[in-house]
């Protein structure tokens, strides 16, 4: 075997020469070990290969980190913790993959330009809750945890306000225009709202006005899921005594879509709230069911048409596919009762969201929709 001469005279090469051979993967620390290098040098290009291998590893942890930046749902609590920790930068939002409306709400939420926690004005306990004033149509908006109907909600405000429909009241809870206000804001800088609190309810009292500039008196009522899924297992809807009263009313059920989340509970769920509402009289006060299949952009391939493309046929196919109990039981409850509710479906997406807390591309035209069947189903005070 040829003798390799950079080996033999391994103690007469500087530690810079010894470095880059180790870089380039033609020697290892063994060959120089075994080519007798001193002691002094070993120790240093030990030291030196470990930090090596060490920005290596940090090296492919910020590649994989930055990976998960283009993934919209990676979650903002790993975001924040990536920037609190220093593994990637905001520059690194200026992304292809990104929206440049993302990197730039970020941008400000880390320099306090924009406050992402919601006014408590608005939100009450149970026990706290007010009488809703009467003359006015209740509006509830029903569901299990983080279905979305706090971002429901936050879309119609906006689209209402956006469009020049809505108008302040709050004759009794003044407050709750606060709460309308912060969502209504928020949505309109690109953030979604968090979940309701558990315990806490919402309650604004706005009016909406229609093409012939017509107002329709409305009590917006979004009570926590975890209120409704209490509702529901207890069978009662004893801590749901705003639903007794003599307004008439719009029920909004609202169905995550989203496939990580189980659809069996949502669906069984609505199926015993509907017996809850039926044995208090709810449903003999009913004028409207909406069904909103929330999230629906996230809906498996296996619902759509062949094209592929999104359409209102979507939401159907996933609501008949996993809802078709609920339904039978609406229209029985509708053709048994004296009002003959309206059964709508509507499908629902925000816009593109991103990390569970941003919207990207703001889908006004769903909320839009929903808002045109709402004056055809709520009277105006002529």
């Amino acid at each position: 075997m040829t003798p390799d001469m950079f080996l033999l005279g391994i103690n007469e090469h500087t530690l810079e020469v010894l470095k880059n051979k180790l870089r380039e993967g033609r020697y290892t620390l063994s060959d120089y070990e075994r080519a007798g290098l001193s002691e002094s040098k070993l120790i240093e290009l030990t030291a030196f290969k470990r930090q090596e291998e060490e920005k290596e590893r940090a090296y492919k942890s910020r590649a994989q980190v930055i990976s998960k930046l283009s993934n919209p749902l990676t979650s903002f609590i790993d975001i924040n913790n990536y920037l609190d920790s220093s593994q990637i930068t905001i520059d690194d939002f200026i992304n292809d993959e990104i929206p440049d409306s993302i990197g730039k709400t970020i941008r400000k939420y880390r320099n306090g330009e924009i406050n992402f926690d919601i006014s408590n004005e608005g939100v009450t306990s149970s026990e706290d809750f007010p009488e809703l004033p009467s003359g006015r149509m209740d509006l509830y908006f029903i569901g299990l945890p983080s279905s979305g109907k706090s971002t429901l909600l936050a879309g119609l405000l906006h689209e209402a306000h956006k469009s020049g429909r809505l108008k302040v009241d709050g004759k009794v809870n003044w407050k709750g225009n606060i709460y309308s206000q912060d969502l209504i804001e928020n949505l309109n800088q690109g953030v979604i709202p968090e979940p309701t609190q558990t315990g806490r309810y919402i309650f604004i009292e706005s009016s909406l006005c229609d093409d012939n500039n017509e107002e329709h008196p409305l009590n917006l009522i979004e009570v926590p899921g975890e209120r409704w899924d209490a509702t529901n297992r207890v069978g009662s809807a004893d801590e749901l005594k705003h639903l007794k009263n003599e307004n008439q009313k719009v029920m909004f059920f609202v169905i995550d879509a989203n496939p990580n989340r189980p659809v069996i509970k949502q669906s069984t769920a609505f199926n015993n709230l509907l017996t809850v509402f039926k044995e208090n009289g709810v449903l003999d006060q009913t004028l409207a069911v909406y069904i909103i299949v929330n999230k629906f952009d996230l809906i498996d391939d296996q619902y759509r048409s062949y094209s592929g493309e999104l359409d209102p046929c979507v939401g159907l196919n996933y609501f008949n596919e996993h809802f078709l109990s609920f339904k039978n039981n609406l229209i029985t409850h509708r053709e048994n009762g004296d009002l003959k509710f309206e059964i709508i479906l509507f499908p629902y997406s925000i816009g593109d969201v991103w990390y569970g807390k941003f919207v990207s591309k703001l889908n006004r035209l769903h909320a839009a929709n929903i808002l045109n069947q709402m004056f055809a189903d709520t009277f105006s005070n002529r």
